[in-house]
């Protein structure tokens, strides 16, 4: 890589440019619910997450339990770090997070208080949003937002273009930065990323695949690997430091890019089916991410070690 820095310059417009952290959604029990039954339209009753309540801090919050109807169109997936693995999420346990928005012909969101909720016909949704801002109003500062507004800190709500097909998604903190694909038709919900993960979107699956292929190889972990804070229990706080990297922007032209793209691609469907295969133990929590991530590793071995020696390959032919 030393070779090819000494090579190159560093590319106007970076992945850092695009990779883009997700909305905050905390207090999490004011968003975060499970739907009750099944999904429909264009209504869907829901109930506030369990875990959620259980793992805040807040104590009045735990005894926040709303369960109700909301317009679906408000419904959104997300995902945490312990949905990110090697190459493919774990879509069968996304969250569900209820948002005062609505998708515009763009693909973006337009975030509405609950009045403004109800004059756009989200009616349901306004009077579940009306008790999360009641109970937001009793938490906050003077001095802080609308939680509307809050949620879309620095606008990364609001710049996620949903209208893109193929979303990678990676963690922000750990040992190891992972990233993950998925087919957002295929998902019941629209996606939305969250903070504490950066999101990616195309509707260019080739071109998804090469910067899977690129991004999840041993070669570009191990160049990042020194730079990785450190806290009490080990490395920590990822960030954005893989994304400001000097790749080179996918070209479909370029063979080994389309190679790199087809093995990454295959990659993620065995990793995808790995994980299917564990969610029908319905035992996997988030303790248990680290264990799970590896064994993904090692049972993709060999399969990653073509793709990692085919991205030396690319590197060293520039």
């Amino acid at each position: 890589f030393k070779n090819y820095l000494k090579k190159i310059n560093y590319f106007k417009k970076q992945l850092s440019d695009d990779f883009q952290q997700g909305g905050i959604f905390y207090p999490q029990p004011l968003m975060i619910v499970d739907i009750v039954e099944k999904l429909r339209h264009p209504i869907t009753r829901i109930r506030t997450n369990a875990d959620a309540r259980k793992k805040t801090k807040k104590e009045s919050l735990r005894n926040f339990n709303l369960d109700q109807l909301v317009d679906t169109k408000s419904l959104f997936l997300t995902a945490a770090g312990e949905h990110i693995y090697p190459f493919s999420l774990k879509e069968d346990s996304l969250w569900h997070v209820v948002l005062p928005g609505i998708q515009l012909p763009s693909g973006n969101l337009s975030l509405k208080s609950s009045q403004d909720l109800r004059k756009e016909g989200l009616t349901e949704t306004a009077k579940y949003w009306f008790k999360v801002e009641d109970e937001w109003n009793k938490l906050k500062n003077n001095n802080d937002e609308e939680l509307f507004k809050r949620i879309d800190f620095n606008s990364n709500l609001t710049n996620q273009n949903l209208q893109k097909r193929y979303l990678l998604i990676a963690n922000a903190s750990g040992s190891r930065q992972y990233v993950s694909f998925t087919d957002t038709e295929s998902l019941p919900l629209p996606f939305i990323a969250r903070d504490k993960t950066y999101q990616w979107r195309t509707n260019d699956k080739n071109e998804a695949g090469y910067y899977l292929g690129i991004l999840n190889s041993d070669f570009i972990n191990s160049i990042v690997d020194p730079f990785i804070n450190l806290g009490l229990l080990g490395k920590r706080d990822i960030g954005t430091r893989m994304f400001s990297l000097p790749i080179p922007p996918y070209d479909q032209s370029q063979v080994l890019q389309t190679e790199i793209s087809t093995k990454a691609l295959n990659l993620y469907s065995k990793s995808n089916k790995l994980i299917r295969e564990c969610n029908d133990q319905k035992s996997l929590i988030a303790k248990d991410v680290g264990i799970l991530r590896r064994q993904i590793r090692n049972a993709l071995h060999r399969e990653s070690e073509e793709l990692n020696n085919l991205i030396i390959l690319y590197f060293n032919s520039h």
